[in-house]
């Protein structure tokens, strides 16, 4: 039930697509693509933090995570290592549905990560 005048809070959308089709398809003008690795330790802590709760946007925001070392994930992951320059993981790009990049960064920096929340989408 939807109190008037009150709106719900958002919330992260996590999406983990199989191809580049699932993710041109998606009906987000904005988005943010998240690249991992399964054993690393910020990249943990980062989804983590995402799954908790303890941080809860002011909107929908969707987010892409690519597990640089999932097959299941390979093709994907190599068209954006191409389109985007990044030596390290974890890696946010907030993006459009052109993947322009709006704003990157690097490593797992929550306050970071919610300023850029609230400046790009």
């Amino acid at each position: 039930m939807v109190i008037q005048g009150k709106s719900e809070p958002g919330r992260f959308i996590l999406l983990s697509p199989k191809t580049l089709d699932e993710i041109r398809s998606m009906n987000y003008e904005k988005f943010i693509i998240k690249f991992s690795k399964s054993r690393c330790p910020p990249c943990k802590q980062f989804q983590s933090w995402l799954e908790s709760g303890e941080h809860t946007p002011h909107k929908q925001v969707p987010i892409i995570s690519i597990s640089l070392d999932n097959p299941d994930q390979l093709d994907v992951a190599n068209y954006f290592r191409e389109l985007y320059t990044f030596n390290c993981v974890p890696y946010v790009v907030f993006t459009n549905k052109q993947f322009k990049i709006i704003s990157e960064q690097s490593g797992f920096q929550p306050d970071i990560f919610v300023n850029n929340i609230n400046k790009c989408l």
